[in-house]
């Protein structure tokens, strides 16, 4: 099981947009950034699958070839959303060595990124 009651009040405080994506290409979880920069409402969204919803229609590929080929490393692209752009992070989410769940998809929010200040 990749999801908790207090995963989900933990990615909801962040200010990154987070959604996973379950092993079959289902939205398992969104949190409140990334349903307010794609303009969803979380009941919306559930459940459905990632080719279905217009919205994800640039991140389809990068999605679909992380569960396709989840030993690659993390991914990353720039993705618009009207008239904003994200730096979008896409990685494997695994249980165990060869068990991948999902992928789990970070969209940095414009004005959060850090500079290289970082140690």
């Amino acid at each position: 099981m990749i999801y908790s009651e207090s995963l989900q009040i933990a990615i909801d405080f962040l200010e990154d947009g987070v959604v996973v994506v379950d092993s079959k290409g289902c939205i398992y979880e969104i949190n409140l950034s990334a349903r307010q920069a794609l303009g969803l409402g979380r009941e919306e969204i559930k459940t459905r699958h990632i080719l279905d919803l217009p919205q994800f229609s640039p991140l389809k590929e990068i999605v679909m070839e992380s569960l396709q080929y989840p030993d690659q490393e993390e991914r990353q692209m720039e993705f618009q959303v009207r008239s904003q752009i994200f730096l979008v992070k896409v990685k494997g989410i695994r249980q165990a060595e060869n068990d991948l769940l999902g992928v789990l998809v970070q969209m940095k929010m414009p004005g959060t990124c850090r500079g290289s200040s970082r140690t």
